[in-house]
């Protein structure tokens, strides 16, 4: 959950329609970015203090998938929840069931700007280093 899933990006830059599930049914599991990712969840305080952030994380962060993070709004649908096998079913046959829906995510995705250059910038950069 923390930090962003880039999958969903490579995803989308082929068009195929996606549901990012997040499940939150072990939090305390989930590995966190900085001084958070350190904490131990084997210690009972401690596993506790993990689950809580990232609980708190999640209630603060708008979106997880990159495609709804360069957006700025939600471009595909994502579940971040405590998930049970029927719940997530549900969602993906929800999906599954809309071609309609699966549509709209794929033309949400024409609209993104996912090539931003950084393969023509490091060979750029390649290229400098080895003319110097």
């Amino acid at each position: 959950m923390p930090g962003v899933y880039v999958g969903g990006a490579k995803i989308a830059s082929l068009g195929v329609p996606l549901l990012m599930i997040a499940p939150l049914n072990q939090a305390e599991n989930i590995p966190l970015d900085g001084l958070a990712g350190a904490i131990s969840p084997s210690a009972p305080g401690l596993r506790l203090l993990k689950k809580r952030l990232v609980f708190w994380y999640n209630s603060k962060e708008s979106y997880v998938s990159l495609p709804n993070r360069l957006a700025g709004r939600p471009v595909l649908p994502e579940r971040r929840e405590i998930m049970t096998p029927e719940s997530a079913c549900y969602y993906i046959s929800e999906l599954i069931e809309s071609p309609e829906r699966r549509r709209g995510i794929a033309e949400e995705y024409a609209k993104l700007n996912l090539r931003r250059g950084a393969s023509a910038k490091i060979a750029e950069k390649i290229g400098e280093f080895f003319r110097a």
